[in-house]
Formats: structure tokens, sequence, C-alpha cells
């Protein structure tokens, strides 16, 4: 009777953790999903029904589990062992149901004991199918003698291996069956315990969040045993059973698994380690050790009293106020131009706990500026003040626009161009012109321009040759500049220009440079050189500068001839055109391009070769491989950009770079070197 109300008590404890175990997981590919374990004295088996539905029919009928053997062009699968694997009846469990195997308990009962019927029908009895479904095949993955007493598991003695062994297990009740499961087996596999090789400690207030990765390799342990000792090295476990880490519809795909410790209090350093437990109820290697404490969360009290004033320099002073019993680091500014967002760190680091005040040296004079303060206690606890605002107000003008300069065309439309003050806070510009610099000038532009040129239209056919031009700057405060220096342009008239002329060149790989004299007329409007190539037209050189008087044309094509011309327009828009042409040839460059982004990487008994190259289809790559000083050419390939060398040794360090052949046989310096270690 007592072991009967501990079996019942136990599956009252872990209901929860059935119901949500009926859910972990993806669907699976398989009915039934079968490992093998490879020990000293043989292999296990151990398989799982996927479905509530395979899980009774293998509970009534057992599984079937089969060897195959190659007989001629056939496989002939014969018993292994009874050849059938079934749950033990109800009576020869009591060997292995007592108070220390839980899980043989609960597994028993799963097996053995319906749920009785209820008013809730169907439903009812469908949940509790799932959650004994669940639970039967959690508690086989935490107790080999519940895994074998379930008909779940098996053990096959070397004597009974051969060097390669094929598998198959299913379950039929004469009229149905369930999908056949195969599985591979060597008998001289050596099995590899998967350590848990990340685990991480975070800090909060009272307690300590811990984590590890769910899988590595595709292997997932079911379920977690948690240590700590308090002195560095006498662990204690934190959870008498497995801790699972379970998936339900609501949160799926976990990758990481997740403790929290619950501390009595901060400061006090622990060291933790994990260990998993796998499908063969067999646990893993310990996780590395991780050393934390709990530490004070709570941050300081707040900055208060905020304000911002502008002092004689324009710039603004932040003052505030601080009271707390806690000793802190001290003070943090951040600043932005919007205040609900993009705040940023204005002081260098950390301000000293004394500090009251800090000066903007920087504020922007065109909009709001916003601040605030951050209290910073000893273990980086932040106090956020309020956020409160500044602005400059500017009396100060800003310097006057330079380097007024104007072109006109035959139509009379006048291009403006200044440069902007060095001022930071000009806002824009306005331009005043007059027909007579002695006479009072007119505003041109009516509303402030935010540009650093203007267009005019001026007319051609009037009694006036020139017009004259000046520009102001204003700032945000609408203070106004001095004008600039007045501009005189002269409008356009019928007699061409000048020419502009070439005065020399020089060829190297990759540009043509070519040196010119402006035209000397004082009307001239614009230069451009134009090019042009065999069988082609003129066309205008891009990113010619006529304020230049030099020009290196590098959009060119070696071994291509280009002829050069240079084009002078008046403001009228007459055109004259160099008096000789210039036909030079583009240079090739004695080393063709090297490949880049070369990487080698280990595939296991071979390594794997990858680089780039522009336009690869008609050029060689000849690989050189180096061990220990020695090297020499592997390998010549056409139009590919990746080698495989399969001639590798293990324990060996290997040097590998690529030289590239053109079609006209100029060849490429070699590539930088990679190195790559063969285990």
């Amino acid at each position: 009777m007592y072991r009967i109300k501990l079996i019942i008590g136990l599956v009252s404890y872990v209901s929860f953790i059935c119901s949500l175990s009926a859910q972990v997981g993806t669907q699976p590919l398989e009915d039934i999903q079968i490992l093998s374990k490879n020990t000293p004295d043989g292999v296990i088996l151990r398989w799982a029904p996927m479905s509530p539905q395979i899980w009774v029919m293998g509970n009534e009928n057992g599984y079937t589990l089969e060897r195959g053997r190659q007989e001629g062009n056939n496989v002939v699968w014969t018993p292994v062992g009874t050849g059938n694997y079934k749950p033990w009846p109800m009576e020869d469990w009591r060997p292995i149901v007592n108070e220390d195997k839980p899980y043989c308990a609960a597994a028993v009962m799963c097996i053995h004991v319906e749920g009785k019927e209820s008013p809730e029908g169907i439903i009812k009895q469908a949940e509790d199918l799932q959650n004994r479904h669940a639970f039967s095949l959690l508690a086989a993955d935490f107790d080999a003698d519940a895994a074998t007493a379930s008909g779940l598991r098996t053990t096959i003695g070397n004597q009974d291996l051969e060097a390669t062994n094929i598998f198959r297990i299913y379950t039929t009740n004469g009229q149905a069956s369930s999908d056949t499961s195969f599985i591979a087996v060597l008998k001289d596999q050596k099995y590899q315990p998967v350590k848990i090789d990340t685990l991480l400690a975070e800090e909060q207030d009272r307690s300590i969040v811990l984590t590890w990765p769910n899988t590595r390799d595709g292997i997932a342990y079911t379920g977690y045993y948690i240590e700590r000792a308090d002195d560095g090295s006498n662990f204690q476990k934190l959870n008498e059973k497995p801790f699972l880490n379970v998936t339900t519809n609501l949160i799926e795909d976990i990758e990481v698994v997740t403790y929290i410790d619950s501390l009595a209090q901060n400061y006090k350093e622990y060291t933790y380690r994990v260990i998993g437990v796998d499908p063969f109820a067999d646990l893993g290697p310990y996780s590395d050790e991780v050393i934390a404490m709990g530490r004070d969360r709570t941050p300081p009290p707040i900055p208060y009293d905020l304000a911002v004033a502008q002092n004689q320099e324009d710039k603004l002073d932040i003052t505030w106020e601080w009271q707390g019993d806690e000793e802190i680091e001290g003070f943090k500014i951040y600043r932005s131009f919007d205040p609900d967002d993009n705040f940023t760190l204005l002081s260098d680091g950390t301000l000293k706990p004394s500090r009251r005040s800090f000066t903007d040296n920087t504020p922007d004079r065109r909009f709001t500026n916003y601040y605030y303060v951050v209290a910073v206690d000893k273990d980086g606890n932040e106090g956020k003040s309020l956020v409160t605002f500044g602005f400059t107000k500017d009396s100060t003008p800003p310097n006057a626009p330079t380097a007024l300069r104007a072109e006109i065309d035959s139509d009379g439309i006048v291009l403006l161009e200044w440069d902007a003050p060095t001022d930071d806070d000009v806002r824009g510009y306005q331009v005043f012109y007059s027909y007579d610099p002695d006479s009072e000038f007119a505003v041109k532009s009516g509303d402030l321009i935010d540009s650093t040129y203007f267009v005019d239209k001026v007319q051609i056919r009037s009694l006036t040759e020139e017009i004259y031009y000046y520009v102001v700057a204003f700032d945000w405060s609408y203070n106004e500049s001095q004008g600039s220096e007045i501009y005189k342009l002269k409008k356009p008239d019928i007699t061409p220009p000048s020419p502009s002329i070439f005065k020399d060149y020089n060829v190297e790989v990759g540009g043509i440079q070519i040196d010119w004299i402006k035209s000397t007329s004082d009307d001239v409007a614009t230069i451009v050189m134009e090019r042009k190539s065999k069988g082609q037209d003129w066309t205008e050189v891009s990113g010619f500068d006529m304020m230049s008087q030099r020009y290196i044309d590098q959009d060119i094509i070696e071994g291509t001839t280009y002829t050069y011309r240079l084009k002078t327009l008046d403001d009228d828009g007459l055109v004259t055109y160099s008096d000789g042409e210039l036909r030079l040839k583009a240079r090739k460059p004695f080393f063709i391009d090297s490949v880049s982004k070369l990487k080698a990487k280990d595939i296991g008994r071979s390594v794997e070769l990858a680089w780039s190259y522009t336009k690869s289809t008609d050029y060689f790559f000849i690989i050189y491989k180096e061990i220990e000083g020695i090297k020499r050419t592997i390998g010549k390939v056409k139009g590919e950009t990746v080698y495989i060398d399969n001639n590798i040794t293990s324990d060996q360090t290997v040097i590998y770079t690529v030289k590239v052949e053109g079609p006209d046989g100029r060849e490429s310096k070699m590539s930088e070197e990679v190195t790559v270690t063969v285990k």
C-alpha cells in the first residue's frame, strides 16, 4: 500500500511536466526513433514511439527488433534476442519499484494503470493518453531499468556483434504497422560523450541566471543536474530531479537552457557546474565551472534640479543636484536634439562624484539642445534624471561669404557660386545685384537660399555690358553678415575665345596625365575635354575640372589609343577647339591583378582552397604549397576559384599561395599566404 501511494504521489507531482512533455520537439520523421550507444561490453539500443497511438500499439504487441545480413543480392532479417520487446507484466516490475527508483514507479503506472472515465469524455481521455505516453518516455530516459521494463531498450554484447551492423524496428497488431526505422552500428566505434562547452552566468540581484546550449552537434540531453559549491570545491546538487528544458506551443526552438538560482545574499561567490542526463539514463561529463555572485542592481537616487544656462562664451552650462547615502562612481551627461530619442554620451567618461556642473562646448545653435544626467554607482547601476533643454541666444553675425564667382551663357543664364563662411550656424544667404556698382543694390533672391549657388537670368541685349553681384549670410538668429566682395560679370559677346592648349602629358600604368593651359580670353564660360578612340565619336570626359590645369584620365582600357582635344566656350556660347589633338596609348601594367580573399579550410583529410578573381574565365590559377620551408606547385586550373588538396597528412601546418597567369602570358604577383593546420 505504501508503494502504491508513493507511485500515485510521484505521478501527481510530475503531471505538469507530463502535460508539457507531450508537446516537446517538432513533428518526427519516423513513427519510432532509435538511437545507439557503444559501451566496452557492447551496444545499447534505445527506441521511442513518437505518438501515443504507436506507444499503445507497442505496449500491446511489442516492438519487433531485427538485424539485417547481406546474403547474395538479398538482405535477410533475423530477430535480435527474443525478437519482440514488450513491457513487462505488472507483477514483474515489483523488484525495481521502490523509493529509490521513482521513475520505474511512474513508468509502470503510465503503462498499466489507465485513467478513469470522466464526464469530460473523449477529450479528457486523449489528454490522459498523451500525458502517460510522454512521461513513459521521460521515465525511460532517466532510468535504464524503466526503459528495459517498458520494452524500449536492449543491450547486445560484443560477442554478438559484427564489424558493421544494420538493425530495424517496427510494431504491428496484424492489421496495421508502424513505419520501419533503421540504424547502422559500427562495433569499434568509440562513444564520445558530449560536454556542455559554454556555461554562462548572469549576475542579478540575489540571483544567478545560468544558461548553456540546448544542443551541440545535433545531440541534446533530456535533463540536467545543476551543482553549486560555496567554497569552490564541495559541490551540492540544486535539484533532486533532472531539470527539464521544456518547449511548448508558445515557446519553440529554444537554443539555450536557462536556470535561475535564488540567493539569500549578494556579493558571496559561488561556483557552478552542470551535467546532463542522456536518453540512455547516463550522465555526461561536467561542464566547465563558472564563478558568479549576486550583485546589487538597485539604481542610485536620480539627479534633480537639472538646469541649463548660456554663459558669456555662448556655451551651455548644465547644473544639477544629487543626494544619497551611498558612495557612487560619478555622473554621465547625455545630449540629443530630439527630446525622446538619439541621446549620446557628451561627457568624457564618468565625472567625479563631487561634480555638480558641466559645460557643453559645442551646443547646436540651430536646434534646441536636450540633456539628462545619470548617477552611476559602484556596480554600474544608473539613476537617470528628467530631461531638460537649453538653446543659445546669438548676437554675433557670421563672417561674409567668400570666393564669389559667376558664369553666364549665350541665353543670359547666370550661375553664381560662393564659398560658405566657416561659422557653424549659417542659416542661408541672400543675393544682391545692380547694373551700376555705385548705385543701390537690390535683393535678387527673395527668401533665404540654403545652398552656396544661385541661378539668375539677365537680358543679353541691353545698354549695360556688366552686372554686379554680392552675397550676404544669415545665421539662425537672423544676424546679417557683411556683404561679400562685389563680383563683376560681363555679358556674352560674339568673339570666339582663344583656344585652350595642351602643355604636357605623361602616360602611366592606370592613367593618362594631361597638363593644359586655359584660354586667356576674359569671357570664357567653360572648358571641357573631349576624347575618342578608334571607331568612336567624340565624348565629353567626365570629371574634367576647367578650374584646374591638370587632368588624369583613369577611365581607360590598357593598350587602347585615345585622342584628346580641348573645347573652349565663351559666355556667348562661341566655341574654339585646341589647335592640335593629343593622341596617346594607355599602357599595360607589368603585373596583372592578384587573387583576393584567399581562404583555406580543413574539410577532413583534405583542404579546400577558395579565392576571388574578377572575370576569371580566361585566366589560369597556379596553386603553391609550402611545408617546412619547401614550396612546390601542386596544381593549375583555368577559370576555377576553388581547389581541393587531397594530398594531406595529419598534424601538418601547410602554407598556400596562388599566382594568376593571364591569356597574354603576363602573371600576377604571388597572393598573400594562408596557413592551415591539419588535425
